[in-house]
């Protein structure tokens, strides 16, 4: 299912409304950077039946500039970081991927919009490293950057199992 560009525009407006639509105060954008990684044990995933996620990595990296003209960017906020997500889900051995993201900063962190209308999600700090929310179905790819196939799976945002995810820091091989 592809999601329209006027939907996408929509559902960011609503997560930069709802974290009041400031800039993240002390975050820096060197904070959103490295590679933060939690894979979930047999005992987690036996307490969490409806969980599909058995391993979810983000590699952060800071960027610099501002997006303009673009279908996500209308309104030529400040760039503050590049995301990929790196998913292993249950059952299965492929390591799967989410299409590139450019995330913005909002009030309790950054909203991460994908290519292509692939999902978003938002990061914020939390203690230990960083807390991410699939603010939306989260399209995934295999390493062959095939996001066409219609079989493969989705990480969807209505699954409270599959929403909310607390990532520690992880060495950078642990993004790859």
């Amino acid at each position: 299912m592809t999601i329209s560009g006027k939907w996408h525009r929509d559902l960011f407006a609503l997560a930069l409304v709802a974290s009041c639509a400031q800039p993240s105060s002390g975050f820096a954008k060197e904070a959103w950077n490295g590679c933060f990684r939690r894979a979930y044990d047999a005992a987690h995933l036996a307490a969490h039946p409806g969980q599909t996620v058995k391993s979810m990595a983000v590699l952060m990296r800071p960027v610099t500039g501002r997006r303009s003209n673009n279908d996500r960017w209308w309104n030529n906020e400040p760039w503050i970081a590049n995301a990929q997500l790196i998913i292993t889900l249950r059952g299965k051995k492929t390591k799967y991927y989410g299409y590139n993201a450019d995330c913005v900063a909002s009030a309790a962190g950054l909203v991460c919009p994908m290519e292509v209308d692939a999902g978003m999600f938002t990061l914020a700090r939390w203690a230990a490293g960083v807390k991410l929310v699939n603010a939306s179905d989260i399209r995934l790819s295999r390493a062959d950057g095939d996001f066409e196939a219609s079989n493969l799976p989705i990480v969807r945002a209505n699954n409270s199992e599959d929403r909310t995810f607390l990532l520690p820091p992880a060495p950078a091989a642990a993004c790859k």
